[in-house]
Order: structure tokens, then sequence, then C-alpha cells
């Protein structure tokens, strides 16, 4: 909205809207071993990604691996990074079986002006996540939906806490799914949307 205030006609906040009937919702909040953690992105988001994230997961105390499901193949030494195709006959079950969902962007023009749609793919499965506060939902809630990291310290306290406590890793899960189907069901988006074109 800031970005376009040159212009003095109305703006509308439309609330993107998720089939959450795709989506396996995840129940089980153990950690995997090793630990799971999840990205997904086009190749040059993954390249972004990577290149903020690798100096908090090189100094990272726990055996985990990345998941990550994009066409691009970066590796890192001393990173355990897998890669898979996306294929939606297997993405919303390998997203469900990872334990952390991350996003990461700078907060600058670019990265306020995102959609930050994986951040709603993880919470409609209800995978705990740590996400930049940056371009998302503006209902989510820092400690209640996801845990906000805004620099590599926070980053590093971030995971550490989330690691720590499974009642954190339910609490965050239980509480995004909600909140995407409070406020990002598809159809309530389309009603939205049918309002909007009908103003």
């Amino acid at each position: 909205a800031n970005y376009f205030s040159f212009n003095n006609k109305p703006k509308i906040i439309f609330p993107i809207g998720v089939n959450l009937i795709k989506y396996v919702k995840k129940n089980d909040f153990k950690l995997s071993d090793p630990i799971k953690l999840f990205y997904t992105g086009g190749p040059g988001n993954v390249k972004y990604f990577l290149k903020l994230m690798k100096p908090v997961l090189l100094k990272l105390k726990f055996n985990f691996e990345l998941i990550i499901i994009s066409r691009c193949r970066t590796k890192i030494d001393g990173l355990n990074i897998n890669y898979f195709d996306f294929n939606e006959d297997t993405f919303f079950e390998i997203m469900a079986s990872c334990d952390i969902g991350l996003y990461r962007v700078e907060d600058n023009e670019d990265g306020r002006g995102k959609m930050a749609m994986k951040v709603l793919d993880y919470m409609s499965t209800g995978l705990p996540s740590i996400i930049s506060p940056v371009g998302i939902s503006p209902h989510i809630i820092d400690n209640k939906h996801a845990l906000f990291a805004k620099n590599n310290n926070e980053w590093i306290k971030k995971f550490e806490l989330l690691i720590a406590n499974e009642g954190l890793r339910t609490q965050l899960g239980n509480q995004s799914y909600i909140l995407i189907f409070t406020n990002h069901k598809i159809e309530d988006s389309y009603n939205h949307f049918l309002k909007t074109i009908n103003l």
C-alpha cells in the first residue's frame, strides 16, 4: 500500500486463499533424527535463502538435514541438503514429514512486497516455523503462530527454543492451522474477491 501511495485510487489487502483439501495435516510434533528442516522455492529464491541462512545453519549444534523442494541443486560444504523436485503427488507428504519450516528474507521494499505463499503452505500443514516477519499474512502473531527472527542471533536462539520445546512446536502447529482455516480458506477468499469486484 505504501509503495503505491502515489496512486490515489482505493487499495485493498486481499487474503490469499488456500485449498486445505490438498494438505496433509501434521499431528506428530516429535522430532526426527536427524531433525528435518524444510524450505521450498524457485532456484533464485533457494540461492538467496541459502546465502542468508548459511552463517546460521553452519553454527547449529544439533544434527539436521535441510529438505528443499526445488529445481535448484546448490550444495554447501558442511551442510546436509537433500533436494526433491516439485511433484504435487509428494509435495504435501514431504512437507508434513518435516519438523520445522523456514522462511527468510531481508527487510526491504522487495521483501515487504513478497507474498510469502510458502509460509501459508507451512501453516496449512501445521508445520512449526521460524520466519522473517516480512511480507507475511497480517494475521500471524509471533510466538502464537510462528517464531519471528530478524537477524542471525535471533535465528539461532529460535532454533534452540523450538527444538527444546515439543509443547511449543505443538502449539505453533495447531494455532497456525487454525489461522489458515479462519483467515485464508479458498472459499472465503473467493467470496471476498466477488465483493471486491462488485464494489
